[in-house]
C-alpha cells in the first residue's frame, strides 16, 4: 500500500506522507523492506529533506537483517559520504553479491579489479554478465587477458549461452591450447567460428592458424592409417 502512495499507481493519489506513514508503521512491527523505503525517501529527500544519518540507521537495521538490496544501497551510501567508509561498503557489497543481486555482483567484481585480484574480479563480473548485466559485460570484454586459470575458464563456460564473442575466442584458446580443459581443436574451431562471425577479429586470425594445425593432425592420422 505504500508503494501505491508513493507511486500513485492503480487510482491512488500520490500521496508520500501516507506513504512514509504506512512504511513507519510497517518498521515498527519488523518489516526489513520497511525500513528500506524509509531509508531511500531521507536520501532522495522525497519525504521531507535528506537525513543521511537517519538513512544509514534504517538502510543499517534492514542490511543487518539480511535484505540484499538494503545491503547494496547502504554500501553506495556509505561510499558517498563527506568521509566515505570504504571497507565498511565493500563489506555491504559482498554481502549482496553473495545472495546474488547483480548490480552488487558488479560492485564487488570491481572492488576485487582494484585490489588486483583478477580472477575474483572476472567471477563476479562472470556471474552478473550471466544475468545479462551491461557493464559487467562490459568490463569482462576489456579484460584483455587469456585464459589463465581453470577458474577463468569456468568463467567463460557459464556465459557462453550469452553468445558474447569474447568469451567464446578465450573457450577457443582454451581448447586449442588444452589449458585446464582436454585439447579439443575441433570444439576450438567450432568457437573461433562462431566468435568470428560476430566480427571478432583475433578469432579471424586464430581461424587461419588452427586451419592448419586441424590439416596436420589429418595428414599424420591419414600417414598412421596407412
Amino acid at each position: 500500500l505504500g508503494v501505491l502512495y508513493a507511486n500513485g499507481q492503480h487510482g491512488v493519489q500520490q500521496n508520500m506522507k501516507k506513504a512514509m506513514k504506512i512504511w513507519k508503521r510497517a518498521a515498527e512491527l519488523g518489516d526489513l523492506d520497511a525500513f528500506s523505503k524509509l531509508a531511500y525517501m531521507y536520501v532522495s529527500g522525497e519525504g521531507g529533506k535528506v537525513d543521511k544519518q537517519k538513512a544509514l540507521r534504517l538502510y543499517r537495521t534492514a542490511a543487518d537483517g539480511g535484505l540484499a538490496t538494503a545491503q547494496n544501497n547502504l554500501a553506495h551510501l556509505l561510499l558517498s559520504l563527506d568521509e566515505p567508509h570504504y571497507l565498511e561498503a565493500m563489506n555491504y557489497y559482498e554481502l549482496a553479491a553473495l545472495q546474488g543481486l547483480t548490480c552488487a555482483e558488479y560492485a564487488f567484481g570491481n572492488y576485487q579489479n582494484n585490489l588486483g585480484r583478477v580472477d575474483d574480479a572476472r567471477r563476479w563480473y562472470a556471474r552478473a554478465a550471466a544475468k545479462g548485466h551491461r557493464e559487467s559485460i562490459a568490463a569482462l570484454e576489456n579484460d584483455n587477458g587469456m585464459c589463465v586459470s581453470e577458474q577463468s575458464v569456468l568463467y567463460w563456460k557459464s556465459i557462453l549461452n550469452l553468445g558474447l564473442p569474447f568469451a567464446e575466442y578465450n573457450l577457443g584458446a582454451a581448447y586449442e591450447t588444452g589449458t585446464f580443459v582436454e585439447r579439443d581443436l575441433e570444439e576450438a574451431l567450432r568457437l573461433y567460428v562462431l566468435a568470428a562471425s560476430k566480427g571478432f577479429e583475433p578469432a579471424n586470425e586464430r581461424l587461419r592458424t588452427i586451419g592448419e594445425l586441424l590439416q596436420v593432425a589429418e595428414t599424420g592420422e591419414s600417414s598412421t592409417t596407412k
